[in-house]
């Protein structure tokens, strides 16, 4: 099972003003084998990357707080 957050941002300019661009900035994947949640992000090479400062959790609500208090710029930029 994996759990994917997307950021939605307003359409630039030039685009249909009406369409929200959708862009994801983490996964967790849970292995229930290990009861944790692994923790991803995306690179500008689109491939998404072990989060090495914490690269497991036990429980999704972890994930949820690291991937908003983005302490390393990771996932917002």
């Amino acid at each position: 099972m994996s759990c994917l957050n997307i950021e939605g941002r307003p359409p630039s300019p030039q685009r249909d003003p009406e369409r929200i661009l959708e862009l994801p900035v983490a996964k967790s994947t849970y292995v229930r084998t290990k009861d944790v949640w692994k923790i991803y992000w995306q690179k500008r090479d689109l491939k998404w990357h072990r989060y090495d400062p914490d690269p497991e959790v036990k429980s999704i609500e972890e994930f949820l707080g690291i991937v908003d208090r983005d302490e390393y710029g990771c996932f917002f930029g």
